[in-house]
């Protein structure tokens, strides 16, 4: 029996790691759909919690679970208004982040998207702080900075790079020559228009790499509920998003076009299954594998990203992308490290590290 027991836990690693690996796959699939497709945001998202909203409940009764909250007998009402005010306000958390992510992932490169919005762990330590009163050590605070590094030279910013243009896609891979060679970014598409895409996309991204690092400090505080159930609530949530935006999008082809066919439909139901299947692969993931591990494999992603930007849209990052995409993914690798860094100090230096 002592030999079987760890046989089964190495088995359900494994199975871990495939599954957070495989979602960091099936999200850069997800967004290589979303810039071929360019399906309107609301309509993909309305499709997709309408799908997730009856497969998450059904999966839920079948684990014998309440799709309600459940509290000890000595909860007051006080706490019990207060949880599920925390529900269902990290519920809409969630429904904003999707729809707005959906649109960083249309306006600029799929490679810049994933890394802005992995910057996140950034926020999460900002909000950690600010609302749970946890200290950030030296270790941490290093790899912030590196992140930080490596995000400004994925997009530029003109106040620090003003001879570039992070706008713009730098030259398509093709045996044509590339003409003036000294630009810094060949491809170079002068309208003003274009420029204001690219930076209400960035910015997007990074309100979204914010909200979801408020999202793993408000789950801090729910961890006592059960995953299903908080993507059941955030499925509803996530409708009640897809209204509220309708007073901004009016290009909505279910709730105002109605030119609706069944090619479009195939495409949203093909983007909403997607979309789910990512979450259920993450979210298992992070049951079966220790969560350092499942950080290291998911931060692949931005990796992912940029050799599908490359191969699928035939367009070379420039090689500051590069780098910047480097810094993210080596902050990404090394900050769920500092439990273990941590561990190979001496007692009294543990509490600055």
């Amino acid at each position: 029996m002592s030999h079987s027991e760890p046989t089964t836990s190495k088995k359900w690693q494994i199975i871990g790691a495939i599954l957070a690996l495989s979602s960091a796959l099936v999200y850069t699939f997800y967004g290589v759909l979303i810039k071929k497709y360019e399906c309107n945001f609301v309509d993909n998202m309305f499709i997709r919690s309408i799908v997730q909203i009856p497969l998450v409940a059904i999966l839920v009764k079948l684990r014998k679970k309440n799709i309600l909250l459940e509290f000890p007998e000595q909860a007051t009402r006080k706490d019990k208004m207060k949880k599920y005010a925390i529900l269902i306000g990290s519920g809409l958390l969630i429904g904003f982040n999707e729809h707005i992510a959906y649109l960083g992932v249309l306006y600029i490169p799929l490679g810049t998207a994933m890394t802005i919005i992995y910057s996140a762990p950034i926020f999460t330590m900002i909000f950690s702080f600010v609302f749970l009163r946890i200290k950030q050590g030296l270790f941490k605070i290093f790899f912030a900075l590196i992140l930080i590094v490596g995000v400004l030279l994925v997009i530029r910013p003109p106040f620090l790079f003003p001879h570039l243009k992070p706008n713009v896609e730098p030259h398509p891979i093709s045996n044509q020559t590339v003409a003036n060679t000294n630009q810094t970014s060949p491809a170079e598409d002068p309208s003003e228009t274009k420029d204001n895409i690219y930076w209400i996309g960035v910015a997007i991204c990074v309100v979204t790499a914010a909200c979801t690092g408020l999202i793993s400090v408000v789950f801090n505080y729910l961890q006592d509920v059960d995953t299903g159930v908080a993507v059941f609530w955030s499925g509803c949530m996530s409708i009640l998003c897809s209204l509220a935006f309708l007073s901004i999008d009016q290009d909505s082809h279910i709730f105002f076009k109605g030119n609706l066919n069944w090619t479009y439909m195939g495409e949203l139901f093909a983007l909403g299954s997607l979309g789910i299947c990512a979450v259920w692969m993450v979210t298992t993931s992070c049951q079966l594998l220790d969560p350092t591990i499942n950080s290291v494999l998911r931060a692949q992603q931005v990796i992912f990203a940029f050799v599908a930007q490359t191969i699928v849209s035939q367009v070379l990052p420039y090689y500051l992308t590069f780098i910047g995409a480097g810094f993210v993914v080596l902050s990404a690798v090394c900050m769920p490290l500092e439990k273990y860094v941590k561990a190979k100090f001496p007692e009294k230096l543990r509490r600055f590290i």
